[in-house]
């Protein structure tokens, strides 16, 4: 099992993904198994190309990512394999987008996926609650 001794044992990395106030996003994009949607900020709120975004379902995702956390993490220059389950990217006025990959569901030591952010050579396990609320949204 996962323990505190075992954390500790691991790299020392931030395990805060998304360290941006959902405030400074100006468009999110989650490319998934159920497609593709992408967010931009307008004065109204959020909206896809189609139209404005539902408020509900919409304001669940950005507190998903705002508190966005990695469990642990599984170590540095490890690569992805394969193509991501999910991935989320956010791009902020001024600033390279920022993406973050998010591989298959894996079994053990618990259910988690790893995930890794396309600009830090640092790859970690994220709970898969949060993984799928990311898979499961519909504007």
């Amino acid at each position: 099992p996962v323990t505190l001794v075992t954390l500790a044992q691991g790299p020392l990395a931030s395990r805060d993904l998304f360290a941006v106030p959902t405030s400074d996003i100006e468009a999110l994009s989650v490319m998934g198994p159920s497609g593709n949607v992408t967010l931009t900020r307008t004065d109204a709120g959020w909206a896809t190309p189609s139209g404005p975004a539902a408020e509900a379902p919409t304001t669940g995702l950005l507190d998903r990512l705002a508190s966005l956390r990695a469990v642990g993490v599984v170590g540095y220059g490890v690569a992805l394999t394969g193509t991501p389950f999910v991935s989320v990217q956010i791009t902020r006025a001024g600033a390279t987008p920022a993406r973050l990959d998010i591989g298959p569901r894996v079994e053990t030591p618990v259910p988690h996926h790893v995930a890794r952010m396309t600009d830090v050579g640092v790859t970690l396990w994220i709970s898969t609650e949060i993984v799928q609320a990311f898979a499961d949204y519909r504007p």
